[in-house]
């Protein structure tokens, strides 16, 4: 997985139109987001020699993160709210901070985050959001 940069944080309920602030969630130390995917089909008759091959429709791929929590709330509180964003669509914004741009779509949190807690260190968490439409990278 990259390496996203200092300061990078996962952020909810984004509105577009920046009326209603986006809740930040996470700090995010790293992410992949793999590339949108369309299923190939093939066509053939059964008379014919050979078969020919067309394109189905475009899926969007996802993004798997992986981060920490150390803002004020406990673990528990942590994963409840995973608990409410799994399996619903919500907006989500990747924000890189400063002027490292910003990448926000849709998705789907797909199954609830894995969450470990350390003796010392911060809450670690892990999740993978299936994108339901194109996500969009802005500049700073």
């Amino acid at each position: 997985m990259p390496i996203s940069p200092v300061g990078t944080v996962l952020m909810y309920d984004v509105d577009p139109t920046e009326a209603n602030p986006a809740t930040t969630l996470a700090n995010v130390t790293s992410f992949n987001m793999d590339g949108d995917e369309v299923s190939i089909y093939e066509i053939v008759a059964m008379g014919d020699a050979s078969s020919t091959k067309i394109a189905g429709r475009k899926t969007p791929g996802t993004i798997s993160l992986s981060g920490y929590y150390d803002g004020a709330a406990d673990a528990t509180t942590f994963e409840t709210l995973f608990n409410d964003l799994t399996g619903a669509e919500a907006a989500y914004r990747l924000d890189f901070g400063g002027t490292n741009g910003k990448l926000t779509g849709k998705g789907i949190v797909s199954s609830t985050p894995s969450v470990t807690v350390g003796s010392d260190g911060p809450v670690e968490w892990s999740c993978t959001i299936e994108r339901t439409n194109i996500w969009t990278l802005a500049t700073g």
